[in-house]
């Protein structure tokens, strides 16, 4: 009977340390597998001047992993932390984003980055994705010699992609205020237009509408803002500058087209 309680006993702590054995495996991984801890920052830099740019939280990075007989996305990097998935060993390719690519507007910025890692069985591997912005920005301004001459500015941008966005100085009927940042696609083409009030021969701001015909930027560049700033060298004139960064590449002179019809 003693030899037989001994029996009982030792194989119940065999079960015992089996039971220890598959929850230590579940958590420090199986033979052949390992874990990745990631960071993610974003990149806000542009050549640019000074921008204040949409920065995601880094919890609200999309996660994505690709290896060998491996693909699996994550919606948030919230969520990835919270499974800690066990990856067979090798070789994987990390892809985070943020925001749609198709979608352009203020404060819809799109991020996005990638790296290389290997996981290594039995350890977790460091991992750290930078991402940067992925579309262009653009803007609508007026230089002060402008605003001397003309008034109740407004201007329509629209992108070949589909997007149309409207500023003015008086910013009614959802119009952005001029210096407004909106995001739009790489490599999609942009056109600007608008109207203003001339100031009268008299001082007073009774003068007729001037349109200013639709001119165009062939191509936006990624992380790149594209400014379009309307100028007045003299009372009778008006030109556009397109500024890539702080650079002038092209200055075109409007012509003025009154609208004799439009008075107040």
């Amino acid at each position: 009977m003693q030899h037989r309680h001994f029996f009982l006993m030792a194989a119940a702590a065999v079960l015992f340390l089996s039971g220890c054995s598959k929850s230590a495996d579940a958590d420090a991984g199986v033979a052949g597998y390992g874990r990745i801890a990631l960071t993610c920052e974003a990149d806000i830099s542009l050549a640019t001047r000074a921008q204040t740019v949409t920065v995601p939280a880094t919890e609200d990075f999309a996660v994505k992993i690709t290896g060998p007989d491996y693909e699996k996305s994550w919606s948030s990097m919230e969520k990835y932390e919270a499974e800690s998935p066990l990856l067979k060993e090798g070789n994987y390719t990390i892809a985070v984003s943020y925001g749609d690519p198709e979608t352009e507007g203020i404060e819809k910025p799109h991020y996005t980055g990638s790296t290389s890692v290997e996981v290594v069985a039995r350890q977790t591997t460091q991992a750290s994705v930078t991402a940067s912005i992925a579309n262009s920005l653009t803007t609508v301004e007026t230089t002060e010699q402008f605003r001397k001459y003309f008034h109740d500015a407004a201007f329509t941008v629209k992108s070949a992609s589909g997007g149309e966005f409207r500023f003015a100085a008086e910013t009614t009927d959802g119009a952005s205020p001029l210096g407004e940042l909106i995001y739009v696609k790489a490599g999609t083409k942009l056109t600007v237009s608008g109207s203003a009030r001339h100031q009268s021969q008299t001082g007073v701001d009774d003068g007729p509408v001037v349109n200013f015909q639709e001119q165009t930027l062939e191509t936006t560049e990624v992380k790149t803002c594209h400014r379009f700033r309307f100028d007045a060298p003299d009372a009778g004139s008006a030109t556009l500058d397109i500024l890539i960064d702080d650079t002038v590449v092209e200055t075109i002179a409007l012509p003025i087209e009154l609208n004799d019809g439009a008075q107040k």
